[in-house]
């Protein structure tokens, strides 16, 4: 068990499937733990007698408290929004519903209002009414006795939006959301005031149990309400129970400050997500084709705008964009939840078609932060005609989400707002998804660790005693690999920065008689994820039949950890097979896509076809000069080179489902699924399961500890990504997060010494700085210059395969040139193909100027020959100077 279940709440937090199990701890509850009114109190989480004012339970320990504040790396995450113990107060829900007669965890009707005023309820009512008539279709407008809503979600006073968003996008989706509250499984303990929740932690089925007290603040009216997350309807408790049961999840409701809404969405629905960046140079119409796939494809997604570490954009367009998008309504460093994007054509000229998103802010409707730009609700571009064509385009969604849902209600003040796809891209720049996999899909998953890790190839000599699977397979196969570390918020002696590990996967080619990879080569390998210090690393691609090695690595030598390897993949179950049998099937996928068709009836081939593109890649999302590159990445030799639009193809979104096993009694048969005999339930044995320009020749320390990758980079609440900022530059500059936030306040001779002891490569000829094949890009580079223009006796210069463009380049030849390297001799920046004329001229007038240069490689760039023979010339000038010397 993880040790958080063991040390903290061993009486109600349980790793397991077994829905058995659990009914027989909350028998022992009830029977133990039932207070003067009969009502159950939980003994681990909040006022107990140790703790009468159940303050461990939302603030650190108290004789933590002091030390936090003044520290740092903390700053104010142990204040919420001012908020002390002695402001608290734990009620059960008849004290804080607005009528305790009326009080349900979920009302029976979603008619009941908040208390808005007659005259807006009726509108929503004639609304809703011809929403129904859009419908017409009976099954479509299905009455849910336990109706949960998006507009039910309202954040409080802690700073947990990326979680709220999560919740409101989860809250759609029935059957996510009937498996998080364990629908109809355990209602006879409701009326004790316990209730039960099903989420994930570490890949693995948690219940976790909580009574129904909650931290609430009175109001200067008198009025008790729930001082955190809170239902829109104030006779309605849900959000608040589920936001305890996470927060208890996480040791404590303190620990939910600042997060990614991709890893909450994971938490709550076993789902796998990811996060891309971009910008408003995005290219639109693939981007465009990547929120189709996503939404056609039932896919939970997310948005935030955020410049936290973003070095690229200079400091007044950040500020005037962040301005700009405040006065229209857009919160800075705020996660929003997308509900779906639509193709609206123009009744007027149906040859005019809008691209929309739908998007919920989660904060409370008092709040009134919608978007105000071009399409609010009291838009004159909303004609009776446009919304009409509006919500009869949401009403043919092809989706699982209840149909309800994609309805949309002008003039209400929910917090849900409609806005234009270029207005999107001009206030957002991060994207957050999870998704289902398609019916044909099915998955295994290992539970692993580095005991202890081995770092990197190849500075790590002994990398291949890092964890390996081999696998082998029979037919063109899409795959989709993810490897995740323990989560670090449930560890209960954990304090914010929640650092991580930086994580890498390498997929390797290999001959059927080989058993493991020992010797590192580069031209073997066939998949390679980015590196990153995130909670999972995924990669995905196209394999051919043959046999296939993964190796999990982790950059920190010497590290002991768990870890868990999921690997999904489209193939029938005797089409694969993995040669450690040590696996677990990952049964919530098929049990899910079961359950999903007898209630939602088949998907359409529409969205099966872009599920399917989804698999391969979210592709085109960049422009061809903003083209991302793995770090390690190479091709068999007998592929055809890939051409430029390939190598867009680089992000792939991934499932990470943990394992549910059906406590029903069902007959058992035996059956054959990966080259391994298994015991399945008799349902489940019918279903379908689920390189650059050249080899890469090294891999070395910037690779091994950095996570400033471009492509990896994880934006969401400030302080977190602030945090991150840090680390992110702390690796690539060699230090440990301690000493780069020192670095500036101590004597130089210290820096001095720092930096000397933290040499890219401290076996290197001192005359040269090789960085080939770092993969750190544009703003990697520009963090070195400082250490390139010190560098003693600089003589070679090696900046290889590091995806680097014509600027950087042009800032450089400027910056060697000021620094006075006047040794250089070589310089070589083959297989950086962004690398143009531009540059090319740089590099000239810097050759004109350094006359020791003798050599410059341009190999695998795109300066012309025109301008090649310029430098030669000049080079060749320079080595007959040197000879004359």
């Amino acid at each position: 068990m993880s040790s958080y279940v063991t040390k903290f709440y061993p009486r109600t937090v349980f790793q397991t499937s077994n829905e058995l199990e659990i009914r027989e701890k909350l028998k022992d509850l009830i029977d133990t733990c039932l207070d003067e009114s009969g009502k159950f109190s939980d003994p681990d989480f909040g006022p107990k007698q140790s703790d009468p004012k159940g303050e461990c339970s939302i603030f650190y320990p108290p004789e933590e408290q002091n030390d936090l504040q003044g520290d740092a790396s903390v700053g104010a995450l142990n204040n919420i929004a001012g908020l002390g113990i002695d402001m608290l107060q734990w009620l059960r829900p008849r004290d804080f519903c607005k009528d305790p007669n009326r009080c349900h965890f979920l009302t029976v009707s979603e008619s009941e209002s908040e208390g808005e005023d007659e005259e807006i309820a009726q509108e929503n009512d004639a609304a809703e009414e011809k929403i129904k008539a859009i419908l017409n279709n009976e099954h479509m407008t299905k009455d849910k006795s336990r109706g949960a809503s998006s507009l039910d979600v309202m954040q409080g006073n802690l700073g947990d939006c990326w979680f709220i968003s999560a919740l409101a996008l989860i809250a759609i989706r029935d059957d996510i959301f009937g498996n998080l509250i364990c629908e109809d499984k355990f209602p006879e303990y409701e009326k004790y005031g316990l209730f039960v929740f099903r989420m994930f932690r570490n890949c693995r089925v948690h219940y976790v149990i909580v009574d129904d007290k909650v931290p609430c603040m009175e109001r200067s009216n008198g009025q008790c309400i729930p001082a955190f997350a809170r239902n829109r309807n104030p006779n309605e408790f849900w959000v608040s129970l589920v936001e305890k049961a996470y927060a208890k999840l996480n040791i404590r409701y303190i620990n939910l400050t600042s997060g990614f809404i991709d890893e909450a969405l994971q938490d709550l629905s076993g789902l796998a997500p990811e996060m891309i960046r971009f910008t408003n140079q995005v290219n639109k119409d693939a981007f465009w084709d990547t929120f189709k796939q996503l939404s056609y494809t039932d896919s939970l997604i997310g948005a935030s705008l955020n410049f936290l570490g973003r070095r690229d954009i200079p400091d007044d367009v950040k500020r005037e964009l962040q301005t700009e998008a405040r006065h229209c309504g857009i919160q800075y460093g705020h996660a929003y939840g997308v509900l779906d994007v639509r193709e609206v054509p123009d009744p007027a000229d149906p040859s005019n078609v809008y691209k929309m998103l739908r998007i919920k802010n989660p904060w409370g409707k008092e709040n009134n932060m919608e978007w105000n730009g071009k399409w609010h609700d009291a838009d004159e571009m909303w004609t009776d005609d446009m919304k009409e064509a509006y919500n009869k385009v949401g009403a043919q969604h092809p989706t699982k989400f209840d149909k309800d849902e994609m309805m949309h209600v002008w003039g209400r003040n929910d917090n849900i707002f409609i806005m234009e796809f270029d207005d999107f891209l001009t206030y957002f720049n991060t994207l957050m998804a999870v998704r289902d996999f398609p019916d044909e899909w099915s998955g295994i998953r290992y539970f692993s660790s580095w005991s202890p890790s081995y770092g990197i190839p190849p500075r790590g000599k002994t990398w291949y005693k890092n964890p390996q699977f081999t696998f082998y397979i029979k037919k063109n196969t899409q795959i989709s690999i993810r490897l995740q570390q323990p989560d670090p918020r449930s560890l209960g002696d954990n304090r914010p920065p929640f650092k991580k590990f930086v994580l890498l996967i390498v997929v390797f080619k290999i001959d059927m008689a080989e058993k493991s990879v020992e010797e590192f080569d580069p031209k073997k390998i066939i998949l390679q994820s980015q590196g990153a210090d995130s909670r999972s690393v995924m990669v995905g691609g196209d394999l051919k039949p043959g046999k296939y090695c993964i190796v999990l690595l982790n950059a920190v030598e010497g590290a002991v950890s768990d870890c868990y390897l999921s690997i999904y993949f489209n193939c029938t179950k005797d089409e694969i097979v993995f040669e450690n049998k040590n696996w677990e099937v990952i049964r919530e996928e098929e049990e899910e896509e079961q359950k999903l068709n007898q209630s939602h009836g088949k998907i359409s081939q529409e969205a099966k076809s872009l599920n399917n593109s989804m698999n391969k890649g979210l592709t085109g999302i960049s422009k061809p000069e903003e083209t991302k590159k793995p770090l390690l990445q190479s091709q068999d030799d007998k592929n055809p080179k890939p051409k430029p639009e390939e190598l867009k193809k680089t992000a792939t979104l991934s499932l990470e489902k943990s394992v549910k096993i059906d406590p029903q009694p069902e007959k058992l048969v035996k059956t054959t699924a990966f080259g391994k005999t298994v015991t399945k339930p008799a349902s489940q044995v019918e279903q379908k399961p689920v390189s650059y320009t050249q080899a890469i020749k090294a891999m070395k320390k910037v690779i091994e500890e950095s996570t400033l990758i471009e492509d990896a980079v994880r934006i969401v609440d400030p302080m977190a990504m602030e945090i991150q900022f840090e680390t992110d530059m702390a690796i690539l500059f060699g230090l440990s997060y301690g000493e780069y936030k020192k670095f500036y306040s101590i004597p130089t001779e210290q820096q001095e010494k720092i930096i000397e002891q933290y040499n890219v490569d401290k076996n290197r000829v001192a005359t040269v700085c090789d960085l080939s094949y770092y993969g750190f890009g544009n703003k990697g580079l520009r963090a070195l210059f400082g250490g390139i223009e010190d560098f003693p006796h600089l003589e070679y210069l090696y900046l290889k395969g590091n995806k680097l463009g014509e600027t950087v380049i042009c800032d450089l030849c400027r910056r060697l040139e000021l620094s006075r390297q006047l040794n250089l001799k070589e310089i070589d920046l083959s297989d950086n193909p962004d690398i143009g004329d531009t540059a090319g001229l740089a590099l000239y007038s810097l050759a004109s100027t350094v006359t020791n240069i003798k050599k410059i490689n341009l190999q695998g760039t795109s300066v012309t020959v025109k301008t090649l023979q310029k430098i030669n010339d000049q080079t060749e000038r320079n080595a007959k100077l040197v000879m004359n010397k």
